[in-house]
């Protein structure tokens, strides 16, 4: 394909850290063309109004209330986090979950939960309906992906530097955020990333930021840009379904005569430099166990807390035995600490509700009382609960 990168960089709490000879952080999106159609949803759109600005990088809302991000962009905000999508939708705390290289060692990728129900799309727009995870490796000799970020965009016309004797061509970054896609030829990165800051180590897809004239929406990550989706297209006719989740940007890279003095490449992208992205497939069954996880205290896995589940938890409290929806801290018995998630999580949204890998039960439906009440019998629950426990015992 092209030279494979030697030097490879990532961007640490804003910090640059140099590893090996060569290091670099993961950016925003600059262009070889700043038409302001890159600006918005391409006509045939992979999934754009998923992909949301985080405090320190880029997001991705996979559906059924979780975001999937890199792990050196959450852990700034880490129990604080928040995706931009159609509104600010805050992380639910302590819903966060890494995803693991191998059993002993993490991912550089981490997912987190939100509290509510993010219309994406109206109803009479097309647009894609969920995000699908791809399970399939990418080819090693190369696909064109659609790329979206929302880290900093392109300053002016191309530049030309000097750098130690040799010329470079690129584009000079802005200081202003700005969500964008481009296409790129990403393939598959022969060996796992480990960059620094101890972030975990990720097999790992790559794309090279080439001069191409025939393909003006050409593009390279830059600050901001991690977390940035790699999107590809299953088939080539266009579909609401055809697109597929393969990348999150995670680190930008240099070839090994890089000079050493312009890294990292900080404020400007530069022809011949790249960047490098989490490979999702070797992750697809973890990413999808942890998105059918229901929410804490979400016992009838509707998407919201409410009196139903408190109901369902009153007529199992004591129980005990493997599997039960109510034991939401899987203690094996339903009890004070389960009515405590509960509690916490009363009144929470996150999603459409779960897709269920097996068909739910036919649970017995509870009248709702008016909302000036469903706090009080709440509030009251432990009190309700103890003394029906001590009927059963009794």
């Amino acid at each position: 394909m092209r030279r494979l990168f030697r030097r490879i960089a990532a961007t640490v709490l804003c910090c640059f850290i140099i590893w090996a000879v060569a290091p670099q952080s993961s950016f925003g999106l600059v262009n070889t063309s700043d038409h302001s159609s890159y600006n918005e949803a391409p006509a045939d759109d992979p999934g754009w109004n998923f992909v949301g600005e985080m405090y320190n990088g880029t997001g991705v809302y996979l559906g059924d209330g979780w975001v999937l991000t890199p792990y050196h962009v959450y852990e700034h905000s880490a129990g604080h986090s928040y995706i931009m999508l159609d509104r600010q939708y805050d992380e639910i705390a302590d819903t966060a979950q890494r995803i693991k290289f191998d059993e002993d060692t993490d991912a550089d990728l981490v997912m987190f939960r939100v509290n509510g129900n993010p219309k994406l799309y109206p109803d009479n727009e097309d647009g894609p309906v969920v995000v699908n995870i791809r399970q399939a490796p990418v080819s090693v000799s190369s696909e064109l992906a659609t790329i979206i970020g929302t880290g900093f965009g392109r300053e002016g016309d191309m530049q030309t530097w000097n750098i130690q004797g040799k010329t470079y061509e690129g584009y000079n970054t802005s200081d202003t955020r700005v969500k964008q896609w481009g296409t790129n030829m990403i393939a598959e990165y022969p060996t796992p990333v480990t960059p620094p800051g101890g972030y975990g180590t990720t097999e790992a897809l790559w794309t090279m930021f080439d001069k191409m004239p025939s393909r003006a929406e050409e593009t390279q990550p830059v600050d901001k840009d991690s977390g940035g989706a790699a999107f590809l297209d299953i088939d080539a006719r266009p579909s609401k379904s055809s697109w597929e989740l393969s990348g999150l940007v995670i680190a930008m890279a240099a070839v090994e005569d890089y000079p050493s003095d312009d890294l990292p490449l900080k404020t400007h992208a530069v022809y011949d430099t790249g960047a490098i992205y989490a490979d999702l497939s070797p992750y697809y069954s973890q990413i999808t166990a942890i998105r059918l996880t229901p929410l804490p205290g979400d016992a009838d896995w509707n998407g919201t807390v409410d009196l139903v589940d408190f109901s369902l938890l009153r007529q199992t409290f004591g129980q005990t035995g493997a599997g039960m929806r109510t034991d939401f801290d899987a203690s094996g018995v339903v009890d004070d600490a389960d009515l405590e998630i509960l509690q916490h999580n009363f009144g929470m949204v996150s999603g459409n509700g779960i897709t269920l890998p097996v068909a739910a039960p036919a649970f017995v439906p509870v009248l709702a009382p008016e909302p000036a009440t469903m706090f009080v019998l709440v509030g009251a629950a432990p009190l309700l609960l103890r003394s029906r426990k001590r009927r059963l015992t009794a």
